[in-house]
């Protein structure tokens, strides 16, 4: 993705070698989150491995408009693994870990994330909001901009390279509407001790539930049979 899209502070922020990697170029990122063990590799087979680069591309477009939760989730499957120190802290508040999109529950799944780790970290997460930007603030970003750049990507518009300008653009569009993201409250940050608190009461949660859930279908089926 383009390098301005992602600050530098949040790359190193979530940087791990060999487990969620960021390696730049002059003009762009290259993002990679590492899968190294597996106890069911079968699910990438030619058979049950389809499908997963379609439900997985929605995470670039997400990130160029400053939502980095699918760090977040890279960094949780690290933490899955257990080579986090329990003292560490989140390397930064992430808001709307409790209502993931479908293309970062799908990251989480194939990174085998605990489901009780994620299901915690969402608890008591702020929701996560798109800055909304008027056509007038728009405007003004638009006439903010240096002749000299406007001239520049004309020049390239008319040269055949349309479509490096239009990318220049977005990239720096992307990063102040980012900027006006990262002013809205942020959350505290907290422990992997905390994270794996939490996540003792999602399993909690989720076992209330599939507790709940056997008895209700043991009632209808007990009503069937006194039925018929």
């Amino acid at each position: 993705m383009p390098i301005d899209a992602l600050p530098q502070e949040t790359a190193e922020a979530f940087k791990i070698r060999y487990m969620l990697d960021f390696k730049s170029t002059k003009t762009h990122w290259v993002i990679t989150w590492y899968l190294e063990e597996s106890e069911n590799y079968g699910r990438f087979g030619e058979e049950s491995g389809q499908g997963w680069m379609a439900r997985l591309a929605p995470i670039r477009e997400e990130l160029l408009r400053g939502d980095i939760r699918s760090l977040y989730i890279g960094w949780l499957a690290v933490v899955t693994c257990g080579i986090i120190d329990n003292d560490q802290m989140e390397p930064l508040p992430v808001k709307g870990l409790g209502d993931l999109t479908p293309s970062q529950q799908a990251l989480a799944d194939f990174l085998e994330v605990d489901p009780d780790l994620l299901a915690g970290a969402g608890i008591g997460s702020k929701k996560f909001q798109t800055v909304a930007i008027s056509q007038e603030k728009m405007d003004r970003w638009i006439d903010d901009l240096p002749e000299k750049q406007v001239k520049a990507a004309i020049r390239q518009i008319l040269e055949g390279e349309g479509l490096q300008a239009v990318r220049s653009f977005q990239s720096e569009f992307m990063a102040w509407r980012r900027g006006l993201q990262e002013d809205a409250d942020i959350p505290p940050q907290r422990s992997v001790v905390a994270l794996w608190e939490n996540a003792k009461k999602a399993e909690k949660i989720r076992l209330k539930k599939k507790n709940k859930n056997g008895c209700s279908r043991k009632s209808s089926a007990a009503r069937k049979e006194k039925l018929f």
